[in-house]
């Protein structure tokens, strides 16, 4: 027997304890002198957190789904639970997060933002149908739920994402919160464009900050692939790079589609036999079979995650209550002027950055520069190759190069990005945290838009895709026509010049394309990186002024002086010292 067979959980203890730590913080909510001394802002913030515990003790253990638009997660949700339970085939227009649970009578409910709800008969689960549906309720939907009488839903909830990116930027939100009350996550990502660094990033900001044990990688669309051999490869492709995220990363090629077919009665394909079946196993092993002690897990971080905040908070107020009248009005007029001189502050910090960033801009080309020239030299090498082969890959393979070239620039630069602004941003009493200024924060004007490779004629269908890549498109635009327009002759063999020497030719006006990508690429990081700066310079003035005025207000009002705020403060810090002690109870448990 194993370490991890060996572990257990009496969940049942935690959330009793759980129950316990949520009512003291509840007294701390009400606390008369708490809520004087705070700021509104850092109120809401801590009942908002002992809400969020609240809903993770009434939820079943779950599981969300996440991944980039057009990946299959819907499919991959179908085919795990064996019928066709979440809508798929999505539009911009009819995404939503469905969240489905277990129930004897199947049912489906659109919840509101005002959080009505508004039943769905059976027939209407369908995009078609839900569009006007969605259009009619008068309001934004937060999710939709369903529900399902089906054995592998008694004990677990799953989630099921819109893809990232900035059409689904309204659900940025509502994603978090599922996130941060997830037990697990299962990352979807496609075999026909494997897991990319745009998507590493989007990983950091989700598994990092919320320390999930265990990453879950689906390889989706292997049925698209040629041959056993080439998922191999992708697959140790996407391990070495998941292993970049977490050292706890784990993938599985398979085809949701095929998977979901299978068992409503389709075929199958000899290399995809049992592919899915290796997932179900290791979901139900490691995930499933653990829930008790992975959900322990996570609610002892949640408790833990807050009574740290209450601490802090209390902390500052402990701090102000310290000081003289005078000292907190000189505090506050040294915040006032900082505020002031924000922008004559931020022109400075712009122009010192705006060097450093050129700079790095000018080695980017250097480096695209030098690439280009290579892959001129490797294109030129194909010209006897097969015409068929060129059909399928060559334009793919093209865009892919430099999607995934202009990505490790980026990636290279990003740790002296972060220290070149760190470092001025310091200068002005500034803690930036490295997620504010990461790629994944603009990593919509970093990424090229992954491609599905097919084998059939994509090339001017590239440039419909990506046409909302605007800093992008020029580059691909060259290739797509000059490949798109081959690629539709019919009589391809023996004319693979034909492909060749317009690519060559083409090579000089895709490299000054490749520098103006380089540009536009920089340049909107730069000015993400700075209005990231601006935000965290008035948010930390803003939070200073809001805790002084707050005990300024309140002493004065009260006529409080030191030795009663600091008796106050006693009767915090005992319900904070409980809380302690039942996070550290359950954290042996």
């Amino acid at each position: 027997m194993n370490t991890s067979d060996r572990q257990w959980a009496d969940l049942s203890y935690i959330e009793a304890q759980a129950e316990e730590f949520q009512a003291i913080g509840a007294q701390l909510t009400a606390n008369d002198f708490l809520l004087k001394m705070l700021p509104e802002a850092a109120c809401s913030e801590i009942a908002a957190s002992l809400s969020a515990l609240r809903e993770k003790l009434a939820e079943p253990f779950s599981i969300v789904v996440l991944g980039e638009f057009k990946r299959g997660k819907s499919t991959l949700i179908n085919a795990l639970l064996g019928e066709n339970v979440v809508p798929s085939a999505a539009t911009p227009e009819t995404i939503t997060i469905n969240r489905i649970a277990y129930a004897e009578k199947p049912s489906a409910t659109v919840v509101g933002e005002s959080g009505r709800r508004y039943r769905l008969d059976e027939g209407e689960l369908n995009r078609r149908k839900l569009e006007p549906i969605l259009e009619q309720i008068g309001e934004p939907a937060r999710f939709l739920e369903i529900r399902r009488p089906l054995a592998w839903l008694m004990d677990v909830m799953i989630v099921d994402t819109p893809g990232m990116g900035d059409i689904f930027a309204r659900y940025d939100e509502m994603v978090a919160n599922f996130i941060a009350r997830a037990d697990a996550v299962v990352y979807v990502t496609s075999a026909l464009a494997p897991l990319s660094l745009s998507e590493q990033h989007a990983l950091r900001s989700v598994i990092l900050p919320n320390g999930f044990s265990r990453l879950f990688v689906v390889m989706n669309m292997i049925d698209l692939i040629d041959s056993a051999e080439e998922v191999k490869g992708l697959e140790r492709l996407i391990a070495e790079r998941a292993a970049q995220v977490t050292p706890n990363s784990a993938v599985f090629p398979l085809s949701a589609l095929h998977e979901l077919s299978r068992r409503q009665g389709g075929g199958a394909e000899d290399f995809l036999d049992g592919a899915f079946e290796d997932f179900r196993t290791a979901l139900r092993e490691d995930v499933l079979l653990q829930r008790e002690v992975i959900k322990s897990e996570r609610i002892v971080r949640m408790m833990r995650g807050i009574v740290d905040g209450i601490r802090r908070k209390a902390g500052t107020v402990r701090e102000l209550l310290g000081k003289r009248d005078d000292e907190l009005e000189q505090m506050r007029v040294s915040c006032v002027e900082r505020r002031e001189n924000l922008l004559n502050r931020m022109l400075d910090i712009r122009e010192q950055f705006g060097r450093d960033m050129l700079r790095m801009k000018t080695e980017a080309k250097a480096w695209m520069d030098e690439f280009v020239e290579r892959l001129g030299a490797e294109i030129a090498s194909l010209e006897n190759h097969p015409a068929e082969d060129l059909r399928k890959h060559l334009q793919f393979y093209m865009m892919d190069m430099l999607r995934e070239a202009l990505e490790r620039c980026v990636e290279a630069h990003r740790p002296a990005m972060l220290e070149a602004i760190g470092a001025l941003a310091k200068k002005e009493g500034i803690e930036v945290p490295e997620l504010s200024v990461s790629a994944a924060q603009f990593n919509a004007n970093i990424r090229i838009q992954d491609q599905d490779w097919t084998k059939y004629d994509t090339g001017m269908l590239v440039v419909d895709q990506v046409a909302t890549q605007v800093s992008i498109l020029s580059i691909f635009r060259p290739i797509a026509n000059v490949v798109g327009g081959a690629l539709r002759r019919k009589e391809l063999a023996g004319k693979q010049v034909d492909i060749v020497k317009p690519m060559l030719e083409k090579l000089f006006g895709i490299r000054l394309d490749v520098f103006n990508a380089v540009d536009k690429i920089y340049d909107d990081a730069f000015e993400r990186i700075t209005a990231d700066v601006r935000a965290l310079y008035e948010a930390d003035v803003a939070g200073m002024l809001a805790d002084i005025e707050s005990v300024r207000e309140q002493t004065r009002a009260n006529a409080m002086s030191r030795a009663e705020g600091e008796e106050h403060l006693k009767h915090v810090d005992a319900l904070v010292k409980r809380m302690d002690a039942i996070v550290a109870r359950v954290g042996g448990a």
